[in-house]
């Protein structure tokens, strides 16, 4: 959990909003909600934060013959246009989002991740011995003082015939404190999310056996599910 000063800001003033985007990065900016409700909404650029240090990780996978293989995130959630929601008044704000689409966000992340931890991540599938397919079910951040993301996904391990080796519901989140309403903020804590939910996917233990290759192609997991309702 990272702390800094905060700034107060009136969840609808412009003209300070604009001030603090001066000051201290850019800052969302209200937008007419594209329902034609006649409502203010946030609209918040994602983007890949300036920094993103990757989570240390309990367990270090063993896979010497790994070749990885990561799918592109599919996104699954029940609500594409909310990235999250401003509740410090009596009615939550929705933030709606442009730039990077969420599963972009997470695809890149996550391969940091992996690539952090020493897995051989390859560009294509031909010559991949495994990999990973992800669909995105949450990618939600409320601020309010302070920011709190979740991040969420079904995340399964494939073989080279496509059979499913482990399955696993994954989660990460993440607490930042910061000046409401800041791009960055909001970007950071999504990053801080997404390596949680990632060092948590490659900290599994069903998850290493599914990617225990070696050289000599000698280890052929059974397939591995995670039970009813288990999740990370």
């Amino acid at each position: 959990m990272k702390r800094r000063s905060i700034l107060p800001v009136s969840a609808l003033g412009v003209l300070p909003l604009l001030a603090a985007a001066t000051a201290c990065g850019p800052t969302l900016l209200p937008v007419a909600d594209p329902s034609g409700n006649g409502e203010l909404v946030y609209d918040l650029e994602l983007g890949l934060p300036r920094q993103l240090d990757p989570a240390p990780l309990r367990t270090a996978p063993y896979a010497p013959g790994l070749r990885l293989y990561l799918e592109a995130v599919e996104d699954a959630r029940d609500d594409r246009t909310r990235l999250g929601e401003l509740t410090g008044g009596a009615t939550p704000i929705p933030v709606l989002g442009s730039g990077m689409p969420p599963p972009v966000f997470v695809g890149q992340v996550f391969a940091k991740e992996i690539a952090a931890s020493g897995i051989v991540l390859i560009d294509h599938e031909e010559g991949a011995n495994r990999a990973i397919r992800m669909r995105l079910v949450r990618f939600f951040t409320e601020e309010h003082n302070m920011y709190h993301a979740e991040v969420r996904a079904t995340v399964e391990v494939l073989d080279p015939s496509k059979q499913v080796l482990a399955t696993v519901l994954a989660m990460g989140s993440s607490r930042v404190f910061g000046r409401s309403l800041s791009v960055e903020d909001f970007r950071e804590v999504f990053g801080e999310a997404t390596l949680d939910m990632a060092s948590n996917v490659l900290d599994n233990g069903r998850i290493q056996a599914a990617l225990d290759v070696r050289p000599d192609g000698g280890s052929a997991p059974r397939a591995l599910r995670a039970a009813e309702g288990g999740a990370l």
